[in-house]
This record gives C-alpha cells, structure tokens and sequence, in this order.
C-alpha cells in the first residue's frame, strides 16, 4: 500500500513535470514565433503604406528602409505579446473560464477576446514605451504624438484598435500550429524548431551589437 502511494506521487509529480515542460516550451514558441511574425505584419503594413498611401505619418519612407535592410530582425515586443496572449490563453480560456466559456456564444467571445487584447496591447506598448524613456530619455522606436488619441506618444487608439484585431488573428493561427505540431511531430522535434528559432534570435542581437 504505501509502495502503491508512492508510485503514484512519483507519478504525480512526474505528470507536473512534464506539464511544466510543455508549458515553457509553448511560451518560448509563442515568443518567438510572435517576435518574428510581428515583424512580417509590420513589413506588410509598412509596404502597404508605400504602394496605397504613400507613406503615412507612423510608417514613413525611411522606416520602411530600415525595416526591409533587416527583414530577420526579431521584434522582441510582439514576442512579449506572443507571450501575454499564450498565458492568458493558457490559464484564463482553457482553465479558469473553460466551463462559462463554451456557453458563450461566438460573436460574444470575439468581442470579449478583443477588447481584453487590445488592451493588454496597449498596456503593454505603454510600459515598453514609458521604460524607454525612462532609461534612455526618449523612446526610439515609436512616437505617435502626431497621431489623435494619444498617450504621451506612447499608444494611439488607431493602433490598439488594430493590435487588438491582429492578437485575435495571430491567437487563433498559432493555437492550431502549437496543436498540430503537438500532435504531428515528437517532442524532439518541436524543441530542435524552437532551438533554431532561438539560435536565429540569438546570432542576430549579437552580432547587431
């Protein structure tokens, strides 16, 4: 008997193990794979602006050409989002809320997941902004005083409202790759991709330095 409890802890606390592996590793692909996906969106978004609008006051000419001169550059804050997203994903969708969530209906979710992501976007782009410019004196990377319903420069509502809908676009496409990379290929394999993923992320800050 006391053979069988200890059989089973050990089984227990293998399972939580493993649990919190796999939790890790789903982060680390999220960030990533956000890292360099927010960067393509931004790409496409800035290519956009050139072909359609000619440059626009947040994309301009010379921002493009910084961006394309550096097409695999990973954008860390997109990742910080991946992140952000998968946790809430993780602890919120698929435990806390699991039962009241699949009795809600479709167009409720949509609305709720969009409003929660965009503003968690925004707090997120606001705090990366604000520890810019209290580190360095400024936030080189964006500035968006020019734009109407601004915060200090930090966050506009044209460009929450829009992360809010590419969190739910980015969410629903990388909840069906994680899965389907769980379910095709072996755990080896999935680490080898992120390890790649990494070490690309890896060469490129430090060598950028």
């Amino acid at each position: 008997m006391v053979v069988g409890n200890k059989s089973r802890k050990s089984q227990a606390k293998k399972q939580k193990i493993n649990e919190f592996v796999l939790l890790v590793r789903d982060g680390l692909f999220y960030f990533l794979v956000g890292s360099y996906v927010g960067h393509l969106i931004e790409i496409g978004l800035c290519k956009l602006a050139q072909i359609v609008m000619r440059a626009t006051s947040v994309y301009d000419i010379g921002n493009c050409k910084s961006i394309f001169n550096n097409l695999i550059e990973p954008y860390t804050i997109y990742g910080m989002a991946g992140v952000f997203l998968f946790l809430f994903n993780y602890y919120f969708i698929d435990n806390l809320w699991k039962e009241k969530w699949k009795k809600w209906k479709l167009w409720l979710k949509i609305v709720v997941l969009y409003l929660i992501f965009a503003l968690m976007c925004a707090v997120l782009e606001f705090s990366v902004a604000w520890f810019y410019t209290a580190t360095l004196g400024s936030n080189p990377y964006w500035d968006y005083s020019d734009m109407p319903f601004n915060l200090f420069g930090f966050i506009c509502l044209r460009n929450t409202l829009f992360f809010g809908l590419a969190s739910l676009a980015f969410l629903a496409c990388i909840r069906g790759v994680n899965q389907l990379l769980r379910d095709k290929l072996k755990s080896w394999m999935v680490w080898l991709m992120i390890g790649a993923l990494a070490g690309l992320f890896a060469v490129f800050y430090l060598t950028s330095t």
